[in-house]
């Protein structure tokens, strides 16, 4: 895991396995996942719907919400909670 900047708090490169990761921190409570490099992929879209139902399977009482895009998932948390 390296930090690229101080708005990207991680990333992991591609293997065989999957797509470049970001991790970018997006304001006080937000958090960006992205995948892939920036074109239109159904892969990455799927691989998204995937990791926004296994947040959701966690039911973590921090995590707000999710918003997913083509190949970003924002999510919305309290990390007070």
């Amino acid at each position: 895991m390296n930090t690229v900047s101080p708005a990207i708090y991680a990333s992991l490169p591609a293997d065989a396995h999957r797509p470049m990761v970001l991790y970018r921190v997006a304001g006080d409570s937000y958090l960006l996942v992205e995948y892939g490099e920036i074109v239109l992929d159904l892969h990455l879209r799927f691989r998204i719907h995937s990791l926004e139902q296994a947040i959701a399977e966690l039911r973590a009482p921090g995590i707000l919400e999710t918003a997913p895009g083509v190949r970003s998932l924002l999510i919305r948390y309290d990390c007070l909670r």
